[in-house]
């Protein structure tokens, strides 16, 4: 999954389940926060935003990650 994906494509090549892996990559940060939220409430578990990188004040990526890492 190298390209980026819409929530849509990812929906269908995934038969509508919400399973995240490694790499994955998202067209909009709407999309991945929309993915997470969803994934979620599947797996009863909250995330929270670790880091982002930013270039001229537009976000470039975000690692969202459980909100228990580290405890």
């Amino acid at each position: 999954m190298g390209e980026k994906m819409t929530l849509e494509v990812l929906q269908e090549e995934t038969g509508g389940k919400f399973v995240p892996k490694v790499g994955m990559t998202f067209t909009t940060l709407e999309d991945a926060e929309k993915f997470y939220r969803n994934y979620t409430k599947v797996a009863d578990f909250s995330t929270r935003v670790r880091s982002t990188n930013r270039k001229e004040n537009e976000i470039k990526n975000q690692l969202i990650t459980c909100s228990r890492e580290g405890k």
